[in-house]
């Protein structure tokens, strides 16, 4: 090891390392995120998809008493819990988070085509220009 990159004894753990072992780089360690999309990722597909059935329907009320429902278990009332809040606070995060978990994300498929290791043109440019421009017409 060259002795230019070799710490000063106590100084750090060496290079690229500035952090003292046990030592904490992020001592929020993560509170930053929303907690209910962190939840909310890991509830069950059943519970999920009959709550987003009355998500969908934008029945609150419905909501409100699968929520206060004693017979509902504690996963269904969670849910609730977290729609409603949400739903509240206009929080499309965590909505998100639920269709995702429920419908799952839509595929999303990418063509590329022409030719390989040549640089674009003036030509290629002014194609794509005029696709966007067709795709715009067209929405």
């Amino acid at each position: 090891m060259n002795a230019r990159l070799k710490p000063a004894k106590g100084a750090g753990r060496g290079p690229g390392k500035p952090f003292q072992k046990g030592q904490v780089a992020n001592p929020l360690g993560g509170k930053a995120h929303n907690k209910d999309v962190k939840v909310v990722r890991k509830l069950t597909q059943k519970e999920l998809s009959k709550v987003m059935a009355v998500i969908l329907k934008g029945d609150t009320e419905e909501l409100q008493e699968m929520r206060e429902d004693p017979k509902s278990n504690v996963l269904t009332v969670w849910i609730c819990a977290v729609a409603l809040k949400a739903i509240s606070r206009g929080d499309a995060q965590a909505l998100n988070a639920l269709l995702d978990r429920v419908v799952g994300r839509p595929q999303q498929n990418v063509k590329l085509s022409g030719a390989v290791n040549r640089p674009v043109t003036e030509e290629d440019v002014k194609k794509a220009d005029e696709y966007r421009r067709k795709i715009q017409a067209e929405y």
